[in-house]
């Protein structure tokens, strides 16, 4: 017999499982930097909504702040460090829920995020929100 994590869960459960690795790998970024209020700020508000939404009426909604993380993430490393890998990562444990259409609005989120940061490094406007190398996404 095979153990289906799946099946086995509940949908809160589901999410739980998901939001422990991200919550710690930020943390861990916030370790590695020198301003930490208001990244804490942001782990912190992100969780709390994720958590208060954690309802299967609300999947589509945590699909897009799941992704959250991710895009923090983004802002930590300026958008070199592991960002792939814990892009799938994510991809992967949003199977858990067996929704297909979750996947496909965390991709639509991941869509969106890197359209806006090209647009601002087109323009020349990217500051690298909580990053100390703003074009190191260009090169990218």
């Amino acid at each position: 017999m095979i153990l289906s994590l799946a099946n086995q869960l509940s949908f809160q459960q589901k999410t739980y499982v998901l939001l422990l690795p991200f919550v710690v790998l930020n943390l861990i970024y916030i370790e590695q930097t020198n301003d930490t209020s208001l990244q804490v700020l942001f782990i912190g508000g992100l969780t709390i909504a994720i958590i208060g939404l954690n309802q299967p009426k609300f999947r589509y909604w945590l699909a897009y702040l799941l992704y959250g993380y991710v895009a923090l993430h983004n802002g930590h490393s300026t958008a070199l460090t592991m960002l792939h890998l814990e892009l799938f990562l994510l991809l992967a444990l949003l199977l858990l829920y067996n929704d297909w259409l979750m996947v496909a609005h965390n991709l639509f989120a991941g869509f969106i995020n890197i359209v806006v940061i090209l647009a601002f490094l087109t323009a020349g406007t990217w500051h690298g929100f909580m990053s100390s190398s703003p074009m190191a996404f260009a090169g990218h």
